[in-house]
């Protein structure tokens, strides 16, 4: 329709069919937009809160595992220490003259016979 052949009526009638047109699009969309808002804010709700309570335990897990590698560290640290020392010991054995080792152990042999007698004659018996 040419609007120049229509009239007055006819044009009004054209703009009111025009404008419910545009009213109908207007509450389409605004039924779009809260329907879009009401999804987020259900995403919000629930998808935010398992999100942060996944992140919390995801940090608990890492702390403790940070603590089981501070306690493996350490725990290696004594390791080597310990066999720092076991190896210092062996070295100090490997030294000893075994010919003075016996001879410290028949005087040690000699010193206990001593105290025994002693302690039998003072009454200690056996």
């Amino acid at each position: 329709m040419n609007p120049r052949n229509l009239s007055e009526r006819e044009l009004l009638e054209e703009l009111v069919k025009n404008q419910r047109k545009s009213a109908v699009f207007a509450k389409i969309a605004a039924i779009a937009a809260c329907t879009f808002a009401a999804l987020m804010l259900i995403a919000v709700v629930i998808i935010v809160p398992r999100f942060l309570q996944a992140a919390d335990e995801i940090n608990k897990t890492v702390n403790e595992v940070n603590a089981s590698v501070t306690t493996m560290q350490g725990l290696a640290d004594e390791g080597g220490n310990t066999l720092a020392k076991a190896e210092e010991m062996i070295d100090h054995l490997n030294g000893l003259d075994i010919d003075t080792v016996n001879k410290a152990i028949e005087n040690l042999e000699a010193v206990t016979e001593r105290l025994r007698s002693i302690s039998g004659f003072l009454g200690g018996g056996e």
